[in-house]
């Protein structure tokens, strides 16, 4: 218990607040659902055992006032620091409003552990709205996790627990994963949220009010690892360990026949619009490749989609409205985590931009958009779409042994250069292959150009001074004008257009690949200007011009990097007497338009002195395996 405080957050699955004095509910900035407690006076009892009857009783609850009102709150449990809106009567508030972009990772299925998979798609999703941030825009952004389904069912009972208690350890590895991981969100959803449930239904009532929902009959071999039907049509026979099986074509699967009365989405009704908007739009998915897949499947046409299960087969997970012997078809309950996380169905929707692994475009870029469609709501600004990993050029597999825990990979490198090795190798079009050695050669390459340039540049043996020059300095000086020197400043100059240009559409290793070629650039510079010998009041202006454009260049490539390394690009700028980007960002000044050589003033700017010893990127002797 404590007393006196300010503010109360309590992370239990049971608990009791008693105040005095009228409390203030506010919302977190970061969850629409989620509420503060303040009071001039408020006890907070923990203790998930203790009754409201014997709360009354203790000592220091008869120390209370009479005029003493309590509030029992009884809550699952949502994670560390969080209270539901819902359960204290409030209304939820809609923190997103007025959002420029929304971007979302897929919710991640809780039958196993993270793997590198997860962590990749999570990182590419940051490293787009950290950029939308740098760009001056207003950015929501949501992960979490899909904790419903027969997969579910499964596992858990495997595990010998419940799945509620299954799901709640399996999500917190995900949120621990992506918090070692600097993985920037607004909102980790979880599916067993009661706002996410709520938001499930009104969904589905909204669709069946307006007639797109029917019950029937209904045959399909449906696939529990795809968590899919399939027709007919998308199986095929094969003989695996000595039985004849149905594998579903499009993903190798096995599949079982089913045949029950379930409600069916009218999905055949969507072919024509889903076809017209991909057609008319056509950048909304991408790279090209995805959208020729999906446009082939429109083309085969799209029977009438299952989406209820009966609750016999299927228990875990949100009952259908007025029908309790039905359980809502897990992917439609997945894909309205996008529309829970902005307060649906109270708030005002942002078109979301969705980055998802290609085994899922078929429900992110067809069963979403005709959900959509159905229910009057925007549909997605942008689906990107990337490809899997393998390992040393095998698929990844449980039997073969080489799975990647990401969590092993953090801790002996750090976040900052794992995740620039994922999105230095990955391109969006193809599968990556993760090597063990390779990581260590891309790690190395970071550490020969930016860390040798940025410990050469801020010596204190080259910058006695610790000067920053400015640019009207060494324009007067007439250094800056040799064709190496405007190369450079060219090269840099472009970079947050480039930036712009790859980011935006997902292709974050191609952006690194020119950020590295600008240091590539910038090495030469420093090495060919040989600050070292130019000592006395004679070389000074060459000096300063060396230093000028390397801080420059330096400044440009880190802010751009920022997106994808933060803390090291952090370290780099405050190298330099630069601040850290988020003191940057949180300044209110746009930072788009300073990534030129000369845009910013640095005339109040010194250079610190490096800390003694640090080497800012190790060098890697022996990878990880």
């Amino acid at each position: 218990p404590r007393r006196n405080s300010t503010t109360v957050m309590c992370s239990v699955p049971f608990f009791l607040v008693s105040h005095v004095n009228k409390a203030v509910v506010t919302p977190l900035n970061a969850h629409s659902p989620y509420y503060h407690i303040t009071s001039d006076e408020l006890t907070v009892y923990t203790d998930c055992c203790i009754s409201a009857k014997e709360m009354l009783g203790l000592p220091r609850a008869a120390s209370l006032r009479a005029s003493a009102r309590w509030l029992a709150v009884c809550s699952k449990f949502r994670g560390p620091n969080v209270l539901d809106a819902h359960d204290l009567g409030v209304d939820a508030a809609c923190p997103y409003s007025g959002h420029d972009k929304y971007v979302t990772t897929p919710i991640f299925y809780v039958n196993a552990s993270p793997h590198i998979g997860h962590l990749h798609t999570a990182v590419l999703a940051d490293c787009m709205v950290r950029w939308h941030k740098l760009c001056g825009r207003k950015t929501a952004f949501a992960t979490g996790t899909d904790e419903h389904g027969l997969k579910v069912q499964r596992a858990a009972d495997a595990n010998q627990t419940t799945p509620k208690d299954f799901c709640d350890n399996v999500s917190q590895r995900f949120r621990v994963l992506f918090e070692t991981g600097d993985i920037g969100y607004d909102r980790f959803i979880r599916t067993t949220d009661a706002d996410h449930h709520r938001a499930v239904s009104h969904f589905w009532t909204t669709l069946q009010d307006k007639g797109f929902i029917y019950r029937a009959p209904y045959s399909g071999w449906y696939s529990v690892v795809d968590e899919c039907f399939y027709t007919a049509q998308q199986v095929e026979e094969r003989t695996v360990d000595g039985q004849v099986v149905q594998i579903a074509k499009e993903t190798g699967s096995p599949t079982v026949l089913y045949e029950e009365e379930n409600y069916m989405f009218k999905l055949s009704q969507f072919q024509e619009p889903l076809e017209k908007w991909i057609t008319d739009y056509p950048e909304v998915i991408s790279p090209p490749k995805y959208r020729n897949f999906v446009l082939a499947l429109l083309a085969n046409g799209l029977p009438d989609l299952s989406i209820s299960r009966r609750r016999e087969m299927l228990e875990w997970g949100i009952p259908v409205p007025n029908d309790p012997e039905h359980t809502v078809y897990v992917w439609l309950d997945a894909l309205v985590n996008y529309m829970t996380v902005l307060g649906y169905p109270h708030c005002s929707p942002v078109p979301p931009t969705h980055v998802v692994g290609k085994d899922i475009v078929k429900f992110h870029a067809i069963y979403w958009p005709a959900f959509l469609m159905a229910a009057d709501l925007p549909l997605p600004e942008k689906i990107i779409v990337h490809g899997h990993w393998t390992r040393d050029k095998q698929k990844i597999s449980k039997s073969k042994g080489n799975a990647i825990d990401p969590a092993a990979y953090l801790e002996r490198y750090g976040s900052d250069l794992l995740r620039f090795y994922l999105m230095y190798e990955a391109r969006l079009a193809q599968d990556a292959d993760f090597s063990d050695n390779r990581l260590v050669t891309v790690i190395n390459i970071l550490a020969d150009t930016l860390g040798n340039l940025v410990g050469r540049c801020t010596s204190p043996r080259i910058n006695k001074k610790a000067v920053y020059p400015t640019l009207s300095e060494v324009q007067t000086l007439g250094f800056i004008q040799n064709s190496q020197t405007q190369e450079l400043i060219e090269r840099a100059n472009g970079l947050s257009e480039i930036f712009t240009q790859h980011v935006e559409c997902g292709e974050i290793g191609l952006a690194t690949l020119e950020a590295l070629e600008v240091l590539r650039l910038c090495n030469k510079f420093f090495s060919d200007m040989a600050p070292w010998t130019l000592k006395g009041p004679d070389n000074e202006g060459e000096l300063k011009t060396c230093l000028f454009v390397t801080y420059e260049v330096l400044r440009i490539t880190m802010s751009c990097l920022s997106v994808v390394m933060p803390q090291l690009s952090d370290r780099v700028l405050q190298r330099i007497g630069q601040q850290p980007m988020n003191q940057q960002l949180s300044s209110g000044h746009p930072i788009l338009p300073l990534l030129s050589v000369g845009a910013f003033d640095t005339s109040h700017i010194k250079v610190p002195k490096p800390p003694k010893g640090e080497v800012l990127i190790p060098k890697v002797e022996e990878p990880l395996a």
